[in-house]
């Protein structure tokens, strides 16, 4: 078992984050056997521990989300539609969500709820797909905004890959 200290996403910079490779083009086919199979884990691990039934307004309108995290649990976000129905999630370190609500920054946000949580794997996935690495991206940057707003202290090294909110930082400092 990794003994990882726990950080908030504010407090990684975007290198430690993107650590791993690409992934190859030759994975597709094993990358959609291994969606399929999480799906599948997914729907039977959300009715095994009543997700449904804890979930809670979640950053985009119209979604929901229960969480299954702590130092003994594999470490689970479930993402619920407005109907009550899987939508996506994080299990395992693989973020799933379905296609039709891709696109609306739901993948940031999960990215940014599971590692704060500290769940479980969400950045020791082996390889990284080009969503993927979009969404790592988008996640940090936004983090580190939310962070910067409320007047949280920003690692200057987390702070070097984003010159224009160093400026800001500059400008607030008395």
């Amino acid at each position: 078992m990794s003994r990882h200290k726990h950080r908030d996403l504010h407090e990684v910079t975007l290198a430690e984050l993107m650590r791993q490779p690409d992934a190859p083009r030759s994975a597709s086919e094993s990358w959609e056997r291994r969606v399929r199979d999480g799906w599948v884990e997914m729907e039977s691990f959300v009715d095994r521990h009543g997700l449904r039934e804890k979930a809670r307004p979640f950053p985009v309108e119209g979604y929901a989300c229960a969480c299954d995290a702590g130092p003994n649990t594999l470490g689970v976000l479930a993402l619920f539609d407005g109907e009550g129905k899987i939508a996506g999630g994080i299990m395992g370190g693989t973020i799933y969500l379905y296609e039709p609500h891709r696109g609306k920054g739901i993948g940031t946000e999960m990215m940014i709820i599971a590692f704060n949580l500290g769940i479980k794997r969400v950045n020791d996935c082996v390889i990284l797909s080009t969503e993927g690495r979009r969404t790592r991206r988008s996640a940090h940057r936004k983090a580190v905004e939310r962070a910067l707003a409320a007047g949280i202290e920003v690692d200057a090294r987390v702070l070097a890959d984003y010159p224009e909110m160093q400026a800001g930082v500059a400008a607030a400092a008395p």
